[in-house]
């Protein structure tokens, strides 16, 4: 994604407010957590499930500590997205009892 097209998404995030956003990882790969703290800046009530393709319990922890609500492979999407968006929504994470054991050892330790 090119810098003008990230500054486009951050100003429709602004302008929309969604209840939902699905944020590719591959969008801004390392810095996604960095980018997800950018989206909330700008639309705090906003919920975020990011997408990825085989992230490392690192990166996706990184993006839940930024603030996102959930994460899901591309190959669950068909399966389980519009499962997700209501449980993101209701106010519930969208992650697997291993990431929600690492995250709350992560917190315990910080």
């Amino acid at each position: 994604m090119e810098p003008e097209d990230e500054i486009n998404a951050l100003n429709h995030t602004t302008a929309f407010q969604p209840a939902v956003i699905l944020l590719g990882y591959d969008v801004r790969k390392a810095a996604t957590d960095v980018f997800i703290e950018y989206i909330l800046a700008e639309s705090s009530q906003s919920k975020i499930i990011v997408i990825g393709q085989q992230l490392n319990d690192e990166q996706i922890l990184n993006c839940l500590l930024a603030g996102a609500n959930g994460y899901m492979e591309y190959s669950a999407l068909e399966k389980y997205l519009n499962k997700a968006v209501r449980v993101i929504a209701s106010g519930e994470a969208w992650i697997s009892r291993k990431m929600a054991a690492k995250l709350i050892n992560k917190l315990r330790t910080n």
